[in-house]
């Protein structure tokens, strides 16, 4: 099982915030004893110094470590299970899906994605959780965007 430094954990930030991306989700997985709460806290808060919105898929949580996230700065948290089936549940859609998909008003769309531990800047920590269809890059799915005619958005609202 990997994890990132903290060190690590800001150079990856900021390779991802390099390309444009505004928004960030980060997977935590079902281990606390791996991801503990204050180390993503920790990384929540880093986070915030280059994205403008900050999702978290993560363990179950009782209301007061919510409550903490969201004060580090999580903006959306989701509850994280993992199915261990991946013959049933193929989580990453291939190119020519979301390429027309894009066309039936989809208001967000991932784009160099990486789902292993780290994996921006150097090789990734750990297994990845699932294998990954379309790797296309965040310029490459931008201009896929763009060739249909749509404007790719990064941002559509102010934070106050």
């Amino acid at each position: 099982m990997g994890k990132l430094s903290p060190a690590e954990l800001e150079k990856e930030l900021q390779a991802i915030a390099a390309t444009g991306l505004k928004e960030i989700l980060i997977l935590t997985g079902e281990s606390r004893r791996h991801s503990g709460l204050e180390y993503i806290g920790e990384a929540v808060k880093m986070a915030a110094k280059y994205f403008s919105e900050l999702n978290l898929e993560i363990y179950p949580l009782n209301t007061d470590e919510y409550r903490y996230l969201h004060e580090c700065g999580a903006d959306y948290v989701c509850v994280y299970q993992e199915t261990y089936n991946p013959d049933r549940f193929s989580t990453r859609e291939r190119p020519l899906f979301r390429d027309h998909v894009i066309g039936l008003v989809a208001t967000k769309i991932s784009a160099g994605v990486c789902v292993g531990v780290g994996g921006h800047l150097e090789k990734e920590k750990g297994d990845g959780q699932f294998e990954i269809a379309d790797n296309r890059s965040v310029r490459e799915i931008h201009q896929m965007i763009e060739n249909r005619g749509l404007q790719p958005v990064y941002n559509d609202y102010i934070r106050v």
